[in-house]
């Protein structure tokens, strides 16, 4: 009887039992749904754009290598042995699944949806309107900066103007023509906003110099020297730091 008895309690005690216990929230996390509700939010989530200017995916090797040693910017040295992967970016015969093609895609999309969190998440907060104006325009530009970096390597890519309502991000490619003017345009709207220095406890951030300096060189790009003369023209006048 005592092991019936027994046998019964412990399939009880299972039946009874949830995994509660175990469901246990990260520390120092904030879920995604309570985010981007209060000024320190919109603070945080813009300072994460510039997070990844540093990042290895940004400014680290891959950007040297995929940027650099195609265009004879950067030579590798040493012996052909030695990081031997980079003779595929000297010989032009690296393919999209290389890692550094890769990781360099990879990076700059994660980058790209940063800012995007900012453009569209920032404006519902209640908040200083010309603080919350102003960490737009920061968004903005780097957001602007990131797809220079792609069109730049990967010519049209898709154009994601803000979180898509839909949750698709399954889009198809936009033209070259079309992601440079997409640059303009974020970087003209930043430069409205932005202001032209900062307090030294936001010294570092991007400004209005900032940005019609990163739109000179687009322009330079795009080849429209035109653009590029009239605005060369206007800083000089301006003298914008």
């Amino acid at each position: 009887m005592k092991k019936i008895f027994l046998t019964i309690s412990l399939v009880s005690l299972m039946v009874s039992c949830n995994n509660d216990f175990v469901d246990i929230k990260d520390e120092g996390r904030t879920d995604a749904a309570a985010f981007f509700t209060t000024q320190e939010d919109a603070m945080q989530a813009t300072s994460a754009i510039y997070s990844f200017l540093r990042s290895w995916e940004n400014s680290g090797f891959p950007a040297q290598y995929v940027f650099g040693v195609p265009g004879d910017d950067v030579e590798k040295g040493s012996n052909p042995g030695d990081a031997s992967f980079i003779n595929a970016y000297d010989n032009f015969t690296y393919t999209v699944s290389d890692e550094g093609v890769r990781g360099y895609w990879i990076g700059q999309w994660q980058a790209v949806n940063r800012a995007n969190q900012v453009i569209t998440n920032v404006p519902k907060i209640n908040m200083d309107a010309t603080l919350k104006n102003r960490l737009v325009a920061e968004a903005r530009m780097l957001r602007a900066y990131f797809y220079f970096n792609l069109v730049r390597i990967y010519g049209g890519v898709p154009i994601f103007d803000g979180l898509p309502a839909d949750g698709n991000y399954l889009k198809p490619r936009n033209s070259t023509a079309e992601v440079y003017n997409f640059i303009v345009s974020d970087l003209i709207a930043a430069s409205e906003v932005l202001p032209q220095t900062y307090s030294a406890a936001d010294r570092g951030r991007v400004t209005k110099g900032g940005a019609l300096g990163l739109l000179s060189k687009v322009y330079l790009y795009m080849k429209d020297y035109q653009k590029l003369m009239i605005l060369l023209t206007r800083l000089l006048v301006w003298d914008i730091h």
